[in-house]
């Protein structure tokens, strides 16, 4: 799979990250403003993925990029992306209904005859999770677990071929195409500047590429 494809699903991403913006809300403390430990915990629990607390504590710990002991609606999605990449959550099949509202206009349409949009909203977070580990491993070609600059430029100067790839995948993400872009691209990507980009690096910037990044980080 080429990057442009997984572009040409941001509309699916930016459809389930509306949706874990709602279960986000439901669980943030107010007072600390954000998502403490307990309300993971909560969080997780509700979406039907039950993990050991020593994991949920690692997750927590491994997500809080500013360490403030608290995630924001960003980390949140990071604290999925990460439990989901280790195997910890393979689906939302459980998600309880009290917690979902899906987007009127989603991407993946329940059929009518069907009586629910926890099935449709659950599709599309696991789905969102899925582009996300995807396109994280399609960047780090070497399998080292981080990904180097250069790793970032070589997939994003290929371009895809044959049949299935016409002429729209470029003027659709033309945004990625020139060098000043994906060198700009690049910088949001390695919020350190140190050459590599961690996992949760990757998926702070993928939900900005996505257009559905509402945190102030």
């Amino acid at each position: 799979m080429h990057f442009e494809r997984i572009v040409l699903q941001f509309a699916l991403v930016r459809d389930a990250f509306t949706t874990l913006r709602s279960i986000y809300r439901q669980f943030a403390n107010a007072e600390k403003d954000g998502l403490d430990f307990e309300g993971l915990k909560a969080a997780l629990n509700a979406m039907g993925a039950h993990i050991k607390e020593t994991d949920v504590s690692e997750i927590f710990y491994e997500s809080d990029m500013v360490r403030d002991n608290s995630l924001s609606q960003n980390e949140f999605v990071v604290s999925l992306a990460i439990a989901h990449l280790l195997g910890l959550i393979t689906n939302f099949d459980s998600i309880k209904d009290s917690v979902v509202h899906a987007p009127e206009d989603v991407t993946l349409v329940t059929p009518p005859d069907e009586p629910a949009e926890q099935g449709n909203a659950s599709k599309l977070i696991a789905k969102a999770l899925d582009l996300m580990v995807t396109a994280y491993l399609l960047f780090d070609n070497d399998a080292s677990g981080t990904i180097q600059t250069s790793e970032v430029l070589e997939q994003m100067r290929q371009n895809p071929t044959g049949p299935n790839s016409p002429r729209r995948l470029e003027r659709m993400e033309s945004s990625f195409s020139s060098k000043a872009i994906r060198d700009e691209r690049i910088k949001e990507l390695d919020f350190d500047q140190d050459g590599t980009i961690t996992f949760q690096e990757f998926v702070l910037t993928f939900q900005r590429w996505a257009g559905s990044d509402d945190d102030d980080e």
